[in-house]
């Protein structure tokens, strides 16, 4: 994985993962630089999603790593919806194990 989600396809299931301990998005970059790079879709696109989110107007301009952990994990949320997945992970590192994920990711 380059980045803090990560999405998985097969014919029948794309995965998204959102690991609890998802590292930080590059200094200085903007939630919608953040949004437009991870997901690679239309800067119009990545505004709709983030907006479900509340992620609007100067929210989006500000560096990513100057939001609240609440507001990150949002950006981070959107980024993964905007990869369209139809099954959503959200690890929490007490319930899902090592052996787990190792199991999931190599089994889809």
């Amino acid at each position: 994985m380059k980045n803090s989600i990560a999405a998985k396809s097969s014919a029948i299931l794309n995965c998204g993962w959102l690991p609890a301990s998802a590292r930080s998005v590059p200094a200085g970059e903007t939630a919608i630089q953040f949004l437009l790079r991870d997901s690679g879709q239309p800067d119009w696109k990545c505004g709709e999603v983030a907006g479900e989110f509340d992620l609007k107007g100067a929210m989006l301009e500000k560096p990513v790593a100057e939001l609240s952990g609440g507001w990150q994990t949002r950006v981070k949320l959107a980024a993964l919806l905007l990869h369209e997945p139809n099954l959503l992970l959200l690890d929490e590192p007490r319930t899902f194990s090592i052996c787990a994920r190792k199991f999931f990711w190599n089994t889809f």
